[in-house]
């Protein structure tokens, strides 16, 4: 069973992500986003966790059905465009699907303006300088980065299954989740998203020695399985299957 908070609806509201939100029990319906009360334990962490030395924030979710001697699912969930990891939260179910199944629950922000490092979004010389720089070399983006250092922070405090993580997205956060289920397929057991079409066919693998650059599969060889999630289809591209967000894991 789901259990969702009744919340205080704002039907006034015109914003994208009002940050009103944060922290109180009003909901919203944001062209077609229909948002639930701030989780209630939902935590903030700020933190240096790339060799970079740039700051990031993200937010954790642990149930209370979280068992520490048991091994837990992990699950990445990432923001669209202009959006934070609490908004994340907040327009998606899986902190409530966490409480039924005990699993946890990372949302973090992207580094720069809110915006994903994506391949193809911004090139040197573009004239849009809002979009943070495309990912040119995936391996050295800042968000890859953080994404494998975030894993390795929560592998640190949770018992985390790692045969069971998965990664799902919103808009921008599709396009990220694509990405990564591109070069870093075989660190999935399933990847989803929704609100964007994933981008298909990198211009350039990770080069060795970026952030578990090692891991990245060779063209053509299948990574070791994981517990479903992630296929390699004819032409050696990885193949995202949509995951049901209330399926259990």
């Amino acid at each position: 069973m789901v259990y969702l908070r009744p919340g205080t609806p704002d039907d006034e509201n015109r914003e994208y992500l009002p940050e009103a939100i944060k922290g109180s029990d009003i909901v919203v319906n944001e062209n077609g986003n229909n948002s639930i009360p701030y989780p209630l334990g939902l935590e903030e962490h700020h933190g240096v966790l790339v060799d970079d030395g740039e700051p990031d924030t993200w937010y954790v979710y642990v149930p209370h059905s979280y068992d520490p001697q048991r091994k837990s699912p992990l699950v990445f969930g990432m923001h669209g465009g202009l959006m934070t990891g609490w908004g994340h939260s907040i327009y998606t179910s899986w902190t409530m699907v966490a409480d039924r199944e005990g699993l946890l629950c990372v949302f973090p922000d992207a580094h720069a303006r809110r915006m994903w490092q994506v391949e193809g979004v911004r090139r040197e010389g573009d004239r849009s300088t809002f979009l943070p720089l495309g990912a040119e070399d995936v391996g050295k983006t800042h968000d890859t980065k953080l994404v494998f250092a975030l894993l390795d922070w929560m592998k640190e405090r949770y018992n985390v299954d790692e045969g069971r993580i998965f990664m799902q997205g919103m808009s921008m956060g599709n396009f990220m989740t694509g990405q990564f289920a591109r070069y870093y397929g075989q660190v999935l057991a399933g990847a989803a998203g929704s609100a964007a079409a994933p981008v298909r066919g990198g211009r350039r693998r990770p080069e060795p020695g970026g952030p578990s650059g090692d891991l990245a599969v060779p063209p053509g060889e299948e990574r070791p399985s994981s517990g479903g999630g992630i296929r390699r289809g004819p032409d050696q591209q990885v193949q995202p299957l949509l995951l049901d967000a209330g399926q259990r894991m």
